[in-house]
């Protein structure tokens, strides 16, 4: 299980939304802040409109995720056009004095 903050720490835009061969859909989102960016790394689970989403490349303030078919049909994902904007989520974490461990 996975929780999310659920607090706006950052805003972003859709870059691209290609779909591939498979009819699944890369998803690019461009995050604009430096704070909600700085603890992000390939493999996170980020929430886009309620669904999670893991993070498979990041480059500078692109985050690329690979949605499969089965996550397009179930959510509202399939629904999102270039150029929107959405409120991106990290998720929780359970701090402790040594180190930042995801709460899952």
């Amino acid at each position: 299980i996975i929780m999310f903050t659920g607090i706006i720490s950052g805003v972003g835009t859709i870059k691209n939304l290609i779909k591939n061969r498979k009819k699944n859909l890369e998803l690019k989102i461009v995050i604009y802040n430096d704070i909600f960016l700085k603890d992000i790394k390939i493999g996170n689970s980020i929430a886009i409109n309620g669904v999670c989403l893991t993070v498979v490349t990041i480059c500078g303030y692109v985050l690329k995720f690979e949605v499969m078919q089965q996550t397009i049909k179930n959510t509202n994902i399939g629904n999102l056009i270039e150029q929107s904007f959405l409120i991106p989520r990290n998720h929780l974490y359970l701090q402790d004095r040594s180190q930042q461990t995801p709460l899952v």
